[in-house]
């Protein structure tokens, strides 16, 4: 008696997922008009750029074609020096700072927060809560009331969420200074470098540095003046270089 053959399943083929991407940072993403600067400047993501095309030894390895000490960090960065920041920004930055989308709920409680607390485990890892999603209530009604439980929660708790553990290739080292500031102290760097022949209270002037007290009428710093002017050049360029060792590693804008 012949056997019965089976007739093979037919398996429906499942169009590839898109990449989806998320980011999280403390300044908006540059998806503005490409030929508009002030947008693309306005993100820690370009100085994190700006900071490794000042970076002498990844320069070194960009015109080396991606050979010596940094080899590493160019196979994700690539040559910055032969492309603006936007084209840069969409052939490489994106991947590197995006998070992974996570489009579930977790619905298991991981590291409750009770034990969090107890336990005074690293401040950085997720807290997770547990909640029950209600189905037979309008959608935007339930996302407002999770909303205000979370961020009630996060107050409770003194979590900040800015120190979560982020998943991205690259992640923004926590920093308080603010963005002009660290763009300064690279402006600084890089003139102190071009002109050696300028005092540092004369580049103190050209980046905008003011002292305590105003000049005198003839618009001439006075020696107490060119002291305190001398003194945040220096404070600017030993920061810069720390930043520049730092971003060397996959890090900014980390000092210390």
């Amino acid at each position: 008696m012949a056997k019965k053959q089976r007739t093979p399943k037919i398996r429906p083929i499942r169009a590839k997922k898109r990449e989806r991407l998320l980011y999280k940072a403390p300044e908006r993403d540059p998806f503005g008009d490409p030929d508009d600067w002030k947008e693309w400047k306005g993100t820690v993501y370009y100085q994190w750029w700006d900071h490794l095309r000042a970076h002498d030894g990844y320069k070194k390895t960009c015109e080396a074609g991606g050979k010596g000490k940094f080899a590493d960090l160019y196979e994700k960065f690539g040559d910055i020096h032969t492309m603006d920041f936007p084209k840069w920004w969409r052939s490489k930055g994106r991947a590197l700072f995006a998070e992974p989308f996570e489009g579930i709920f977790e619905m298991i409680m991981k590291n409750p927060i009770h034990e969090q607390l107890r336990e005074r485990v690293n401040p950085d890892y997720p807290v997770w809560s547990t909640i029950f999603v209600p189905l037979h209530i309008p959608a935007k009604k339930t996302a407002a009331i999770i909303a205000e439980f979370i961020e009630t929660e996060q107050k409770k708790h003194k979590i900040d969420i800015e120190r979560l553990q982020s998943r991205a290739k690259f992640r923004l080292y926590r920093n308080t200074m603010k963005l002009d500031a660290i763009e300064r102290a690279l402006k600084v760097r890089r003139l102190n470098k071009e002109y050696p022949k300028l005092t540092y209270w004369e580049i103190g002037i050209k980046v905008g540095h003011v002292p305590s007290k105003p000049f005198d009428s003839r618009n001439r710093p006075s020696e107490t003046q060119r002291r305190e002017l001398t003194n945040l050049v220096a404070r600017d360029l030993k920061n810069a270089e720390k930043r520049l060792r730092f971003v060397g590693q996959g890090e900014f804008p980390r000092t210390k």
